[in-house]
């Protein structure tokens, strides 16, 4: 059988372990007899050549493809490339592998030229097809984007007649099924096909772990890898003189992440394991049992949700130890106390005691070695994946029309010529004449519609003010606080008399700021401490004891906010009028802006640096490798000094990053929320008002978000509310604010009156605190309540979609969290699809799981 295999990177060029997993599949489909040819992409700068076997013609998405020609340009060579191919190697059936990075219209043009097509998905790319750059470049409906619809009719371009989930679908784990179809829609024809491990390559490590213990992580080097969580593991394990020479290395393809490498080697120093810690660059040709062999155990304790990790099932081939997280389709695999010891995400102290059992346990030591390679024995052999894809590929191949091979392609013209790579030398310098026509003929027609030329007009006048505004009011400002007597320098190392501090966020930030403000306050007990923050903020804040007198900073009320990156001269007037008002009657030496992001809040937020008068002025900043625009940098230059704006961390260690930046110590990150005596009084009257006594099973739930598109559905929270009753007998607390009542009562209207308590809209933020002390459990969406429950001490299931996971996670190891973990995640305001996949996708049931863990024994069923 002829078979054409399409993919966005192939060994030896690319060498990610999708990539090495591809390989594994053709070579094994051509040790069978069959035919194979592999269109792939280029391999970046270097001139890889084609061989009879790799075919390396198609283009990747890159930072610089951005504009609608770019992505038809690339469109023509990756289509040319599968037309002329198909055209000489004639195959009986195409599979195709991850598109994300190259085209997505590849396997219906496969279908159009009579191949038939199946997809290998052991990732959310086909949950997340439509992200394609060709797909959102397609014209919806009759009118708009003629020019397009031409150029795709002049190059005879395929277009997305059909969605790509209606083609056959091989799945590389039920949850990646699961999730695909709960995201998108489900394929007609799906399979689950588990990836296999060559384990001719991958022998058992028979001997007995040496002394001392070595431990290895491989696998993804993201935030959600569990490498912090590792690391932090070796620190409590060596602090057990047993354990004193346990090493742990972290293997991964290190080149180019400095800012990371640099991170986990902080976080090492700070458990006092870094000379323990070795991190070993590791991307092969192909993955190495020796690596393997050299190790005792295997820790992977990693949050990220994903289909299958191809290192896991490796270390368990090879009989290594394994203590790792059953996330995703992980959990298909691991089965704790058989083949491995199963331990909760981000949660270090678990992990070191699983270490501790698994290494003073000889006994359990053989026999989860042994179940290890029993799992991939009986279920994960490579030559088992071979053949279960081979059969799938055969049934479709015999599906289609006997003649499918003899079709005419004669949809595009024939391209003779090619480049170095294998790329068409004559239909790219044609395309590239006819797109600058079109561009030319689409920029002269937008200067005759008034609606563009005004948004342009606007949008320049916008820079040009904030720019002459950087030029205007500082001058004006330091002669303002001059004539007060304010204008000065301090040295650095003095301690300041008043610091000004600047939190522009949310109600979840502002609880996340509680650490930083407490560190502070130990560190500087003699300095006078103001906060600015949201007018409707203050009622959370305004008990804190540890910031002396607080500013009400409404940066909202101009219009057009969000996009305001470089500034407003609204921003500039008010200031302007703080300055003269109130900052008059400050001596500010400090003043500190807690927002990471380079965004509209953190202009505001240096302006009102700026208009307070303190010499010294700290915030984030850009790393000089990072891409800035003109106006953003202006607004930057209002920083003294700053930290850069490193590796992926949670909003408390921003914060906490910045103390040490001051000359500060983290000593205590614990959060905390400043209630009063009123506030539990008020709290137990509406408890009883509802009778609900002390002692019970009162759960409480957080429907609402301020953005629509990061609800959860309220159906299934009204499932979820009604399970936790029957099955529990709890009591359900609706949360939420007044904009929210809406919400709030079509839930409750859904459950039984005598089990259900509406407090929607009628408590303050500090109330609610008080009300949630009395809850033994917290079910909500990523947003400021869920926040305000981790600071009472309440345990959280948290409900991620659009949102940040690794900065505003639920601070602390004693909480869950449920999320599909969309490659599209985090995004904006605007959901790149007709609804928000991320959170629509999280099932009940994946809830009510969550749930079962943290109740544990003492509900039982």
């Amino acid at each position: 059988m002829r078979i054409l295999v399409v993919t966005d990177g192939y060994p030896p060029a690319d060498r990610a372990a999708a990539d090495l997993g591809c390989r594994d599949i053709v070579e094994g489909l051509i040790e069978r007899g069959h035919r194979v040819q592999v269109l792939t992409g280029g391999s970046g700068q270097s001139k890889a050549p084609e061989t009879g076997l790799i075919h390396r013609r198609l283009i990747r998405d890159r930072y610089d493809i951005s504009n609608w020609q770019d992505v038809f340009r690339k469109e023509v060579v990756n289509q040319i490339a599968l037309h002329d191919l198909a055209r000489e190697f004639q195959p009986e059936v195409a599979l195709f592998f991850d598109l994300s990075r190259v085209s997505a219209s590849l396997p219906l043009l496969a279908g159009d030229l009579g191949i038939p097509a199946c997809l290998h998905v052991g990732s959310d790319w086909l949950a997340t097809w439509e992200m394609d750059r060709w797909y959102r470049e397609q014209p919806r409906g009759a009118r708009g984007r003629r020019a397009l619809r031409y150029l795709r009719r002049r190059f005879g371009l395929a277009a997305f007649p059909r969605p790509l989930y209606d083609l056959p679908v091989i799945f590389t784990s039920r949850y990646i099924r699961e999730a695909t179809g709960r995201a998108s829609k489900s394929s007609p024809q799906p399979a689950v096909i588990f990836p296999g491990v060559d384990i001719r390559r991958f022998p058992f490590k028979k001997e007995a772990r040496f002394e001392p213990a070595r431990l290895l992580y491989l696998g993804p080097f993201g935030p959600q890898g569990g490498i912090e969580t590792a690391i932090q593991a070796l620190g409590i394990l060596k602090q057990d003189a047993r354990y004193g020479g346990a090493t742990l290395t972290i293997a991964g393809p290190f080149p180019g992440l400095p800012e990371i490498v640099a991170s986990y080697q902080n976080r090492a120093a700070s458990a006092g394991v870094l000379r323990d810690v070795s991190f070993v660059d590791y991307s092969p040709d192909r993955s190495s049992p020796d690596f393997y062999l050299a190790h005792d155990v295997f820790v992977y304790p990693a949050a990220r949700v994903e289909s299958l990790t191809p290192s896991l099932l490796e270390a368990m081939a090879c009989g290594l130890g394994v203590i790792s997280t059953a996330i995703g389709g992980n959990a298909e695999v691991l089965e704790d106390g058989v083949n491995a010891l199963v331990i909760p995400p981000e949660n270090p102290e678990l992990c070191a005691q699983d270490l501790r059992r698994f290494l003073n346990d000889p006994a359990l030591e053989k026999m989860l070695r042994a179940g290890a390679r029993r799992t991939i024995m009986e279920r994960f052999r490579l030559d088992q994946s071979v053949d279960a894809i081979e059969n799938v590929l055969t049934e479709i191949a015999g599906h289609a029309p006997a003649d499918q091979t003899a079709r005419v392609f004669a949809n595009l013209p024939a391209t003779p010529g090619r480049d170095g790579l294998g790329r068409p030398t004559r239909i790219l310098p044609n395309a590239d004449r006819w797109l600058r026509w079109s561009g030319f003929l689409i920029r002269i027609r937008h200067l005759f519609k008034p609606k563009s030329l005004f948004a342009k007009l606007k949008s320049g006048m916008r820079v040009i003010s904030c720019r002459l505004s950087l030029l205007f009011f500082p001058p004006v400002l330091k002669s303002i606080h001059k004539v007060l007597g304010r204008d000065r320098s301090v040295p650095q190392s003095a301690q300041p008399r008043e610091i000004l501090v600047v939190q522009p966020a949310d109600l979840g930030d502002v609880v996340l700021s509680g650490p930083f403000l407490r560190n502070l306050r130990m560190f500087m007990p003699r300095s006078k401490i103001v906060l600015a923050v949201q007018p409707g903020l203050m009622n959370v804040i305004e008990k804190c004891p540890y910031v002396d007198e607080f500013v009400p900073f409404n940066y909202r009320s101009i219009a057009g906010w969000e996009n305001a990156f470089y500034g407003s001269i609204r921003w500039w007037l008010k200031g302007l009028t703080l300055a003269v008002r109130v900052f008059s009657k400050h001596r500010f030496d400090l003043a500190v802006s807690l927002r990471w992001n380079d965004d509209a809040p953190q202009a505001a937020s240096l302006i009102l640096m700026a208009a307070s008068g303190a010499p010294r002025r700290v915030a984030y900043i850009n790393s000089p490798n990072v891409y800035r625009s003109l106006g953003r940098d202006g607004v930057n230059r209002l920083i003294t000094n700053g930290l850069e704006r490193g590796a992926v961390k949670h909003e408390v260690e921003y914060q906490m990053d910045l103390l040490r930046f001051l000359g500060g110590r983290a000593e205590d990150t614990s959060l905390e929320v400043w209630t009063t005596a009123e506030d539990d009084r008020t709290a137990r009257d509406l408890l009883d008002k509802h009778r609900i006594a002390a002692g019970e099973l009162l759960i409480a739930l957080a429907p609402g978000a301020r953005w629509e598109f990061r609800r959860w559905p309220a159906d299934r929270f009204v499932e979820l509310a009604r399970w936790l009753q029957d099955t529990y007998d709890a009591k359900i607390l609706i949360l939420a604010g007044k904009a929210e009542r809406a919400l709030a009562e079509e839930i409750e209207r859904a459950l039984p009156s005598d089990r259900t308590v509406n407090l929607a809209g009628q408590t303050t933020i500090r109330e609610m605190a008080s009300v949630l002390k009395s809850c033994r459990y917290f079910v909500g969406i990523d947003s400021g309540p869920m926040h305000v429950a981790v600071a009472v001490g309440v345990p959280v299931v948290g409900l991620f979609g659009a949102g940040e996971y690794n900065r505003f996670k639920p601070w602390g190891p004693t909480h869950s969290v449920v999320q599909l973990g969309l490659r599209c995640a985090p995004c904006p305001i605007n959901c790149q699809f007709s609804e928000a996949r991320c959170i629509r996708g999280i099932a009940v049931e994946q809830v009510k799981d969550a749930f079962q863990k943290m109740l544990g024994p003492q509900f039982p069923l």
